[in-house]
This record gives C-alpha cells, structure tokens and sequence, in this order.
C-alpha cells in the first residue's frame, strides 16, 4: 500500500511539472481580446472634412491613422494603403486594422521603417483626385509628415487604384507599389520619373500578362527606377502574400523621395 501511495504521489508531482513547463513553453496570445496586437504603432480614426469626401462619394469619411510609437526627430513618411474589392463591403473602417496588407507595414521585421500608415476606405473604386486631396488633409493636419515621402500600396483593386493614382495624378506620390492588378498603359509616361514595383502571379488570369508587359514598355521608354515581379504558379490570392515578403521591398521604397 505505501508503495501504491509513493508511487501516486510520484506521478502526480511529474503530471503538474510537465503542465507547468507546457504552460512557460507556449507562447502568450497575440492579443487576449483578440483580433490583432499592434505593437509598434498607435491607431486613431480620423474624419475626412467635406472637401475631400464631395469630389468621390465612394470615398467614405473615415478612415485610419497609424503612427509609431517610438519616432525619430525630425519628419516621417507617410505610407498610403488602398485596400481590395473585399474591404468595399466593410461597414467600419477599424475592421482594416487587422487587415494582411496593413499589418505587413507593422510587423516586427519591418520596425525599422518607421512611417504614417493612412488607411482610408472606398465602396467602389478608387478615385486619384480625392486621394490627392486626402492627402493633402493629412499634411495639413500632421506636421510631423515628410511630403516629399508620400508612398502608396495596394493589392488587387487596391493595386488598381495605386496603378490608376500613379498614372493619372501622380503629384504626391514619391514611390508606389500596385500588386495584382490590370495594367492599363494609357498615360504611362506620367510614369517617366515616378518609381514603380508592379508585381503579380502567373496563375492571375488577365492581370499577368497586363503586368508582365510592362517589364518591355519600362524598358523600351526608359523608365530606370521601375521594375516587374511575376510570382511563377500564384493565383490572384497568393500574390499579396508574396508580395509584402518580397525581399528588399521596404527599402526600396524608403530610398525614393521627390526631393
């Protein structure tokens, strides 16, 4: 019987060790609350005033703001994000906070580059008139904002209107990066002295070979500072992820200014 006894005691002490070290090994839940933790920037919802909303209804009043929580002296670049056909359906713009493409700017790996993260939100298309004026507001209304570093990102109809911005009211714009998107060429040359990173998957249906041709038409026009990434075998939903770990992506970015 004592034998019994120590040797119940015996399992019982290794059962609560092993739970315990189970419990120090796991890793702590992102965010308790759920959804996502942001660790390196604080987020506010902005109100865009009516000048900026009446020149596209589409474009919603709200939008969000992100700024770092540890900022160098001196002026910061402002990151826009335009989102993808999914997010017209959105009914409050704090849903993008767990958005990929936003967080893939606040991620550990990409602490370094420190920038303002403005992520607005559109029930349609993506009007290049009204981002110039958006933009505009927030220089306005952040004086902490480098304007000659005014960068735009977007995926799929987000890509659309970064392609669509660049091309026809490009003014702001220091560098941009459309992803998986329909390359129109119709006034391209506004595109002479504006850095693009286009990139796409070959298993995205029209948007692949639309973007691809832009590797001969960048070449055969000159343009130095652009370049094309075809992701072999990815689909239209593969390409953003590729595309935000393409290396090297945010530093590119980060070295062009209008200066």
């Amino acid at each position: 019987m004592k034998k019994l006894t120590l040797l119940a005691t015996t399992l019982a002490i290794l059962l609560v060790a092993h739970v315990q070290i189970c419990d120090a090994a796991a890793p702590a839940p992102a965010n308790p609350g759920g959804g996502f933790k942001n660790l390196y920037h604080d987020m506010k919802v902005i109100n865009f005033p009516e000048e900026v909303t009446k020149i596209d209804t589409n474009l919603q009043k709200e939008a969000l703001l992100f700024s770092p929580k540890e900022k160098p002296e001196g002026k910061i670049p402002l990151i826009v994000m335009l989102h993808g056909a999914g997010g017209t359906k959105k009914k409050d713009v704090r849903a993008f906070e767990v958005n990929r493409d936003v967080r893939w700017a606040m991620t550990a790996a990409n602490k370094k580059y420190v920038a303002k993260i403005l992520v607005p939100r559109s029930t349609s298309h993506w009007n290049p008139a009204a981002m110039n004026k958006a933009v505009e507001y927030i220089l306005s209304t952040n004086d902490d904002i480098d304007p000659s570093r005014i960068y735009c990102c977007g995926y799929s109809l987000g890509g659309l209107g970064t392609w669509n911005w660049a091309r026809h009211k490009p003014n702001p714009l220091a560098a941009v990066v459309p992803v998986a998107f329909i390359a129109s060429q119709e006034n391209i040359d506004n595109l002479k002295d504006l850095p693009v990173w286009a990139m796409a998957g070959t298993n995205d249906r029209r948007r692949a070979g639309s973007v691809k041709s832009l590797e001969k038409v960048f070449k055969d026009k000159g343009f130095k500072n652009n370049r094309v990434t075809i992701f072999e075998g990815a689909n239209h939903g593969q390409t953003a992820a590729l595309a935000w770990k393409e290396k090297g992506l945010l530093e590119w970015l980060f070295s062009h200014s209008k200066k």
